[in-house]
């Protein structure tokens, strides 16, 4: 690809598929340079505005996603959220779940309000439950916190034991990949730092 862009160097797509090798390989700000330079070929005025080109218009999509999550792997947590906005408001379709990653980054961020804004444009799912309690639950919005906590307990209750150290044998009523203890590791993995940080969620949580 590196060659390929010697011979054509306003290729935006050989520099996404550069973006996702280097993502690969572990190398997350090289990731984003690739990306970045995509974006800027297929948005030359800005990833704000109007689109220019309708045949790179999807891959240019994928290589904003690619960069935003490049940005929040490096702790670039504005210029991260700004870009998953963006594409929810290009493609609210396709792109739906940049509104839960730009929720987490709120809440990273202590606004919590506008983190629950951006949860609640998300179809449910654990995930969603889960972190729609803790920030309630910092609001000081007990009953709701609680009947969202009691709603991703029956839907992947691992993610509760997982947090709270208890180990067992339980089962979730959410079928498939939502309701197992993979998808409860890899949350706890993401948010566990955001529950850690709010002072007696374990507690409520308990």
């Amino acid at each position: 690809f590196e060659v390929s862009l010697e011979e054509f160097p306003d290729d935006d797509e050989f520099m996404g598929y550069l973006g996702l090798i280097a993502w690969e390989q572990g190398d997350i700000a090289r990731a984003e340079e690739a990306y970045g330079k995509a974006v800027a070929v297929v948005f030359p005025d800005g990833v704000d505005g109007a689109r220019q080109d309708q045949e790179r218009y999807a891959a240019g999509l994928r290589a904003l996603e690619g960069q935003a999550l490049s940005l929040y792997r490096m702790g670039k947590l504005n210029e991260a959220v700004h870009l998953f906005e963006t594409l929810a408001r290009k493609e609210p379709g396709d792109y739906v779940g940049c509104h839960y990653l730009a929720g987490e980054i709120y809440h990273n961020l202590g606004d919590v309000e506008r983190a629950i804004l951006h949860y609640r444009r998300v179809p449910v799912e654990p995930a969603v439950l889960y972190m729609l309690g803790l920030a309630h639950f910092q609001r000081d919005e007990l009953e709701l916190s609680a009947g969202h906590l009691i709603r991703a307990f029956v839907s992947n209750v691992h993610v509760a034991c997982l947090l709270l150290g208890r180990y067992g044998y339980h089962r979730s009523c959410m079928p498939g990949y939502l309701g197992s203890e993979a998808y409860a590791e890899e949350f706890v993995e993401a948010c566990a730092p955001l529950w850690q940080s709010g002072p007696g969620a374990f507690t409520f949580l308990e």
